[in-house]
């Protein structure tokens, strides 16, 4: 297992593909610890995630990513919160909700709200709650805070959201006025 780990840290992508094919075929939870410290590796912190979904319920990967978004380094934290989007953990969502609401670190705020995204995508359950944190945060100046903050609101479908996003149209942001917001008006209609 250990050798099959570290052949995902192979310059050959051939490499790292087959052993990456073999971990998912074994379906082994063993090399999840190995693969969670490889996350944020350049070569193969892709491939590692992509073995990682096998295991998306695993208590090891949970543990792990709630430890880093807990943890004080704020660096951890986003690094854990870049990897929710990919992986989302509901277990996550107060500590996302609490960043998502946060302006200490834009940053921070900005992943979290795109991870909150990823979770609600996977749980619709959480879309009241969520979508309260989505209002609240696209009326913010910063507009990568704003753009985060729309997409969710149009990912909950509420119609209670739907004068923010046609609001959007007049954005003074150019990706989400000429980009976003028309996307949104369209799923509106269907809706409609």
């Amino acid at each position: 297992m250990k050798k099959l780990v570290e052949k995902m840290l192979s310059d050959d992508e051939e490499i790292r593909t087959r052993a990456m094919k073999a971990l998912v075929r074994r379906r082994n939870p063993a090399c999840v610890p190995l693969l969670l410290h490889m996350l944020m590796n350049p070569v193969a912190g892709d491939a590692a995630l992509s073995v990682l979904a096998r295991f998306a319920g695993n208590k090891q990967i949970r543990d792990f990513l709630l430890g880093k978004l807990r943890g004080k380094s704020r660096q951890a934290r986003i690094e854990a919160a870049l990897i929710l989007e990919d992986l989302p953990v509901l277990d996550a969502l107060p500590l996302l909700k609490r960043y998502a609401s946060s302006n200490e670190n834009l940053q921070l705020r900005a992943v979290s709200l795109r991870a909150l995204l990823s979770l609600l995508r996977e749980n619709p359950q959480i879309s009241r709650e969520a979508g309260r944190v989505f209002a609240k945060a696209a009326k913010h100046p910063a507009a990568q805070i704003r753009q985060a903050a729309l997409q969710g609101l149009a990912a909950t479908c509420d119609p209670r959201h739907d004068p923010s996003l046609r609001q959007a149209c007049e954005d003074p942001d150019p990706v989400i006025c000429n980009v976003l917001a028309p996307l949104w008006k369209g799923a509106m209609k269907r809706r409609a």
